[in-house]
């Protein structure tokens, strides 16, 4: 059995969500369906707020998008003859505390696969760069082919959607890590079936996939085989209830690190910190993005201190917002939760 206070620190850690990046048609249809049947989307219903990463899946959108889209509004109204008004609450109340919007440009981000989809629609660019910047990550998009350069998969964006909202309800679980020490033991004597029904099936797999190492590992892992092992593992440790829920976990997961956009081929400090901003720890001070800089071998040219300097570098990056007074995140939201 792995030693679980040890998996539960390195999961704090290692088990990051994969950003999902909207572009503005996807945006829009979905307002439209909102308003529509009034159901939340379920890429919206899986979405962490208030710059946090409680359920493992975090939106982010352009600033460019959100422009496009507000100004989509009016005709969204038009078409379902309801008040405008209407429509700009959904969008403000729904939408917008769910949507982390990042300021950026093509220019932003030097990458040929930016300047490829530029060259197919410049209006797309900018999503493109962001995409970038955040890869690996999934961008959901209706208009594939200007995408083309990125990879972007042929996948229904609804599937992804369903996919997201499906593994968020694991990842939204994690608190249930601090009642490892006891469900293990009641697992011993009672048996997973007890234990599910006890604390819920999403909580007892996130659970089970620390106990077996799999959890902090989960965008790492090797297709198939190691899928097929932590079954098996699980299979043996907890029981067949159990392992075949987490199995479902770890296809997802699976499914969804296979529709990510690839990495650049060479990094930056702005992808590097934009990553760290994105993925593990959503507010960073001046001070500690300094040290990750400086231990990471990014230094700047000029007088003054190196936190000073890290300082200027971070109010030139358009992505970079400075929440409070020394405290930066990866875009913002524009409507509090």
């Amino acid at each position: 059995m792995v030693e679980t206070e040890t998996l539960i620190a390195r999961a704090r850690t290692d088990m990051v969500p994969l950003p999902i990046v909207l572009d503005a048609d996807v945006l829009h249809r979905n307002v439209d369906y909102c308003l529509r049947t009034g159901y939340t989307p379920r890429v919206l219903e899986a979405a962490s707020m208030s710059y946090t990463l409680v359920t493992g899946v975090v939106v982010f959108a352009t600033s460019t998008v959100q422009g496009e889209v507000e100004r989509q509004l009016v005709e969204i109204a038009q078409r379902r003859e309801v008040a405008l008004e209407d429509v700009t609450h959904l969008w403000e109340k729904l939408f917008l505390p769910r949507i982390r919007f990042v300021e950026i440009s093509e220019k932003d981000i030097d990458d040929p696969r930016v300047d490829e989809v530029a060259a197919l629609h410049d209006a797309d660019a900018p999503t493109a760069a962001l995409a970038v910047m955040l890869a690996p990550c999934v961008v959901l998009t209706d208009n594939r082919k200007h995408f083309a350069p990125l990879g972007i998969s042929d996948t229904r964006t609804d599937v992804i959607a369903v996919n997201a909202n499906e593994l968020a309800r694991y990842y939204g679980s994690m608190n249930a890590m601090t009642l490892v020490p006891t469900v293990t033991g009641a697992m011993a004597v009672e048996g997973s079936k007890k234990v599910i029904s006890t604390i819920g099936r999403e909580a007892a797999v996130v659970i089970a996939l620390l106990l077996i190492g799999a959890g902090v590992v989960l965008w790492l892992s090797e297709p198939g085989g190691r899928m097929r092992e932590s079954a098996k593992k699980l299979a043996r440790e907890i029981g067949p209830p159990l392992a075949e829920a987490a199995t479902r976990a770890l296809v997802l997961t699976e499914e969804m690190s296979a529709l990510a956009v690839d990495p650049p081929s060479s990094e930056c400090g702005v992808r590097f910190i934009a990553k760290i901003l994105a993925t593990r720890q959503t507010m960073l001070s001046t001070a500690e993005i300094s040290r990750r800089l400086l231990e990471n071998g990014y230094r700047f040219e000029g007088a003054g201190s190196h936190a000073t300097q890290t300082r200027r570098w971070l109010l030139s990056q358009r992505c970079f917002v400075e929440q409070q007074r020394g405290h930066w995140t990866l875009g913002y939201h524009a409507a509090a939760a």
